[in-house]
């Protein structure tokens, strides 16, 4: 979108800070340039300067994300109407990350976090990770209110579906806390602390999204925790084909509970591939992925589906 706008002639450019400089994201700092004639309340052409306005939005440009500072003159009539030119390139109100910027959010951050393990948990299991006895099913709002807590993201709660569950910090003291700062948020608070104080232990890559994910993620967030709330018979559209508490606590309870056993390939098996050509492929990783086929194939099909998202946390990537 700011490619559009400084297409469009009606603002300058006043400066631009590298990342370098910057510490986190690029930053553009740009001008509206149009000077109104008239005042849209009454006409009359005898208007003044007042204050600067400025707008702080997250864009896109490049693929990179930048921090884009938008000022604009205030004006006032005789009559008593203040107000500030606006123009068909504008941002639109009150948005304070682009589309651009939150499809990149997305994609870099809110791929769905292994919520049916936290569910799994909570269904079958003690505090102490032993095997709960009784009707998982009659868990199933307990367990939800779990999901709820490791969700929580701080907030007013002016709108349902509610984002901030600090109330159920006596229930879940190890998923939230009184503020309403859920396990997730707190990870990732966690990882942009770290990440601005130790600059040199991380990529540039990690930088740069990190300072995206600073930006941006509290919006996104709480737009995805209201989502998975949204009911599965809900009578209109909204998040029809996206994942929701519902369908984790169902998976959750088709899987059953938590397996804890350590499932090792035999050394013949072990043998047989050592002595294959891996393609440089390490041998541990292939071992590895074997182990998980031969204990997660299930008995009606060849097939076994990899939790690619796993194996990138444990290895780093999948390349």
């Amino acid at each position: 979108m700011i490619d559009n706008l400084l297409k469009s002639g009606l603002y300058e450019v006043e400066t631009r800070v590298p990342a370098s400089k910057s510490g986190t994201i690029e930053k553009l700092y740009i001008r509206y340039l149009p000077q109104p004639q008239n005042c849209p309340k009454c006409g009359s052409p005898k208007i003044i300067k007042k204050t600067l306005s400025r707008r702080v939005i997250i864009d896109i440009q490049g693929n990179q994300p930048i921090e884009v500072t938008i000022t604009k003159q205030r004006y006032k009539c005789q009559c008593g109407k203040t107000f500030i030119m606006k123009d068909e390139s504008d941002y639109p109100e009150r948005i304070h990350i682009s589309k651009d910027a939150s499809d990149l959010l997305g994609t870099m951050l809110l791929e769905e976090p292994d919520l049916t393990v936290i569910a799994r948990g909570y269904l079958f299991h003690n505090q102490d990770g032993s095997l709960r006895g009784g009707n998982p099913y009659e868990r199933v709002e307990y367990a939800q209110k779990a999901l709820c807590a490791w969700c929580s993201i701080p907030d007013k709660n002016e709108d349902e579906p509610f984002t901030n569950f600090g109330a159920l910090a006596s229930d879940f003291p190890e998923l939230v806390n009184a503020k309403g700062e859920g396990w997730y948020y707190r990870h990732v608070q966690n990882i942009v602390k770290f990440v601005k104080k130790n600059p040199d232990a991380v990529s540039e890559k990690a930088k740069t999204t990190t300072a995206l994910i600073a930006k941006g993620f509290k919006t996104e967030w709480k737009k995805k925790v209201r989502q998975l709330q949204v009911p599965i018979f809900a009578l209109n559209t909204k998040a029809a084909w996206a994942l929701r508490f519902d369908d984790i606590l169902a998976d959750a309870l088709e899987l059953g509970a938590l397996r804890t056993e350590e499932y090792i390939l035999p050394p013949e098996k072990e043998n047989t591939i050592n002595a294959l050509d891996l393609c440089s492929v390490p041998f541990e990783v292939v071992c590895d992925v074997i182990a998980y086929c031969e204990a997660n194939k299930p008995t009606d099909t060849d097939w076994v589906v990899l939790p690619i998202a796993n194996f990138d946390c444990y290895y780093g990537n999948t390349n």
